[in-house]
């Protein structure tokens, strides 16, 4: 199981601090749907008020994890 993680950096502030945004809905079963999901949140993120100054780096990861 995959569980899905979106990092969003300031390119500004190249010492952090990154927000860490973790996904509520999975885990997924596989790692190409843990991806879908990332893509989904990431688009969702680029439209939120952020606290760190732009312009902003987006990184993911879909972690191993167990279901819960």
């Amino acid at each position: 199981m995959f569980n899905a993680v979106v990092v969003v950096c300031s390119i500004m502030m190249m010492d952090g601090p990154c927000l860490h945004y973790i996904d509520e809905w999975g885990p997924y079963e596989t790692e190409e749907v843990c991806e879908e999901r990332v893509m989904e949140m990431a688009e969702a993120i680029l439209y939120m008020p952020k606290p760190l100054p732009p312009p902003h780096a987006y990184a993911y990861k879909c972690e191993i994890g167990e279901a819960t």
